[in-house]
């Protein structure tokens, strides 16, 4: 990598990459030798590449070749997720606010990334039933429409949705529901 690095900051376009390195300054007494994954962090952070968000760790002696795997893959996709997760007020916000949240994710990442479905409908039953904070049908609506919309293949979402309007009194939707969960149940 060291060795190909100049030709990869120079020559190599990227766009919306992350990439993160972890070493350890222990170095083994059997076979002593330069680090030279070090050495790559340290240029890397140096180089400012384009269309790369560079995130690196180097441990102590605290740490090992055993150690490491475990902790940098966490910090890693810690690194690589930065911003992903979700506060836990975001139940009683609108579902437009979570949406623009992961699209602005996907966008950074160049994926698309979505919230899991059994998130969302445990949002969406919360604001339906749970009168501690005050129950929200037209908010526990947007969330269950949200789920049908990025998981449209999904039965529960489907059927949570046609509860959210059955409570709301809109028997129409409701059916609408109904059918496509049907639909569904019948592949």
């Amino acid at each position: 990598m060291l060795k190909r690095s100049d030709h990869f900051l120079k020559n190599i376009l990227l766009d919306k990459k992350r990439l993160f390195i972890a070493s350890s300054r222990r170095v083994g007494v059997v076979y002593p030798k330069t680090n030279y994954t070090i050495e790559i962090i340290n240029k890397m952070k140096s180089s400012q590449k384009k269309g790369l968000a560079f995130g690196s760790v180097i441990y102590d002696l605290e740490e090992n070749h055993q150690s490491m795997p475990t902790i940098s893959f966490y910090q890693g996709l810690r690194f690589i997720f930065d911003g992903y997760m979700i506060d836990e007020e975001t139940r009683f916000r609108s579902a437009n606010e979570l949406k623009k949240h992961f699209e602005a994710i996907s966008k950074r990442l160049g994926s698309h990334f979505y919230l899991r479905e059994d998130i969302i409908n445990w949002f969406g039953h919360d604001r339906l039933k749970n009168d501690q904070f005050g129950i929200d049908i037209d908010r526990a609506i947007e969330f269950f429409k949200m789920n049908v919309e990025n998981y449209p293949e999904s039965i529960n979402a489907w059927k949570s949705l046609r509860e959210g309007y059955l409570v709301k009194g809109n028997e129409a939707l409701a059916l609408h529901a109904l059918k496509k969960y049907q639909e569904l149940e019948n592949r």
